[in-house]
C-alpha cells in the first residue's frame, strides 16, 4: 500500500517536471516563440486564467434549484407525569420570484468579465515581452557597436605608440589614446552587462529558468497600415472594454436581483408533535415579509455601480481614441527622424573614422581631432539604434492600444 501511494504521487510529479523542463535547454529565442510561450505557458497568464474557474464556480452555484436549505427544529422534554413530549418541525423557503434568473445572469456576466480580464492580462504580458525583446536587441546591437569601437580605439592606441617610438609625437598622446581605449572597453563591458540584465528580464516575464534565454533574435514587426488603427473595430473590442461592459451587465442583474427582495418569500412547513400520547401532524406556510429590509442598499449600490461603469467605459473609449491619434503622429515623426539619420548622417560619417585614423598615422591630423571624430561617429551609430528602438516601441504601443496585439 505504501509503495502504491508513492507511485501515485510520483506520476503527477514526473509529468510536472517534464512540463517545467520542456524549455530547460538554453537556446536562442525568437519573438514569435516567446509570444506563443506567453499565451500557452507563462505562469502569470495561467494564474489569470485560473480566475475564470472561480467565476464559473459561482455560476454553478447560481444554477442550483434553490438557494435556501430546509429548516428543521426539534424540541422534547418530560412532563411531571413521566411522559415525554416531542415537537418536530420542517420548513422550506423558496427563492423570491425572479431572483434565480437574475442570479444566473449576474454570474454569467462575472464569467465574461473574468475571461476578458484574463485576456487583458495576456495582452499586458505580450506587450511587456515584445518591448523587452526590442530593448534587449537594442542593447545587444549597442554592445556590438562598442565592440567595434574598442577595435578602432585599440588600433588608434597602436598608431600612437608606434609614432611615439618613432619620435613623431610626445608620450602625452600615447596616454590619451590608451585612456580613450580603456574608457571604450569599460563602456563595452557595461553594455555586455546590460545585455545579460535584459535577457534576465525576458526570462522573468516568460517565467522560465535563469539562463534559459541564451540569446534572442532581432524583433521584427509585420508591416501594416497604422493609420487604420484609429477607430478600428479591434480597438472597440479590447478585453478591458469587454471586461467593463460585462461588469455593467453584472451590476444590472444585481439590481434586478435586489428588486426581487421586495416580494415576500414563502415556503411550506410541516410540524409533528406528541401530546399526552396523541400524535399531532400540522401543515402550514412560512412567509417572510419584506417589511423593513427589501434590498434597498444592494439595489442602490448596483444602480450606482452601473453609472460608474458607464462613465468608465465612455472615458476609456475617449482615451483610446486620443492615445491612438497621438501615437500615430509620433510614429510618423520618429520614422522620419530615423530615415534622416540613416540616410543623411550615417553615410557621411562611415568613412570619416577610417580616414581620420589614416590621417593621424601620416601626421596630417592631431589626435584630439581624431578622438572628436571617433566620438561623433559612435554617437551617430548609437543615435540611429536608439531611434530605431523608439520607432519599434511606438509601433508596439499602437498595436496594443488598437487591440491588434492579443
Amino acid at each position: 500500500m505504501r509503495r502504491r501511494t508513492r507511485t501515485m504521487y510520483m506520476v503527477p510529479l514526473s509529468l510536472l517536471c517534464g512540463a517545467l523542463n520542456a524549455h530547460a535547454e538554453p537556446h536562442t529565442w525568437t519573438l514569435a516563440e516567446a509570444l506563443a510561450h506567453v499565451r500557452e505557458r507563462a505562469p502569470a497568464v495561467l494564474a489569470a486564467r485560473a480566475g475564470i474557474d472561480e467565476a464559473r464556480a459561482r455560476l454553478r452555484g447560481a444554477a442550483l434549484g434553490g438557494q435556501q436549505n430546509p429548516d428543521v427544529d426539534i424540541a422534547f422534554g418530560p412532563r411531571s407525569s413521566g411522559t415525554i413530549d416531542l415537537d418536530l418541525g420542517l420548513a422550506q423557503r423558496f427563492d423570491a420570484p425572479g431572483s434565480r434568473p437574475a442570479r444566473r445572469a449576474a454570474a454569467a456576466a462575472a464569467v465574461d468579465q473574468a475571461t476578458a480580464l484574463a485576456e487583458q492580462r495576456v495582452r499586458d504580458r505580450l506587450r511587456s515581452v515584445t518591448l523587452a525583446f526590442i530593448d534587449a536587441a537594442w542593447r545587444r546591437e549597442r554592445a556590438n557597436v562598442l565592440n567595434d569601437a574598442v577595435a578602432t580605439a585599440s588600433e588608434l592606441a597602436d598608431v600612437a605608440r608606434r609614432r611615439f617610438e618613432a619620435g613623431d609625437v610626445a608620450g602625452l598622446e600615447v596616454n590619451v589614446a590608451r585612456a580613450s581605449l580603456a574608457r571604450t572597453q569599460a563602456e563595452h563591458q557595461a553594455a555586455l552587462g546590460d545585455v545579460r540584465a535584459a535577457l534576465a528580464g525576458i526570462e522573468a516575464l516568460l517565467g522560465v529558468a535563469p539562463g534559459e534565454v541564451r540569446d534572442i533574435e532581432a524583433a521584427s514587426l509585420p508591416d501594416r497600415d497604422i493609420t487604420a488603427a484609429v477607430g478600428s473595430a479591434a480597438a472597440q473590442d479590447r478585453p478591458d472594454l469587454r471586461a467593463l461592459t460585462a461588469a455593467g451587465r453584472e451590476a444590472a442583474e444585481e439590481e434586478r436581483l435586489a428588486r426581487s427582495h421586495r416580494r415576500p418569500v414563502w415556503g411550506p412547513a410541516v410540524r409533528y408533535s406528541r401530546d399526552e400520547g396523541d400524535h399531532i401532524l400540522l401543515g402550514g406556510l412560512t412567509v417572510t415579509l419584506p417589511a423593513f429590509n427589501w434590498g434597498q442598499e444592494p439595489e442602490q449600490a448596483a444602480r450606482a455601480r452601473q453609472t460608474r461603469i458607464g462613465l468608465e467605459v465612455d472615458a476609456l473609449r475617449a482615451e483610446i481614441a486620443a492615445v491612438l491619434h497621438g501615437l500615430v503622429a509620433a510614429y510618423e515623426h520618429r520614422r522620419a527622424a530615423l530615415d534622416l539619420v540613416t540616410r543623411e548622417v550615417l553615410p557621411a560619417l562611415t568613412d570619416n573614422e577610417r580616414l581620420a585614423l589614416r590621417s593621424y598615422d601620416e601626421g596630417q591630423m592631431p589626435l584630439a581631432d581624431v578622438l572628436v571624430i571617433r566620438r561623433e561617429v559612435l554617437d551617430a551609430r548609437l543615435e540611429a539604434m536608439a531611434r530605431r528602438r523608439d520607432v519599434l516601441a511606438t509601433r508596439v504601443a499602437i498595436d496594443f492600444e488598437s487591440g491588434v496585439l492579443r
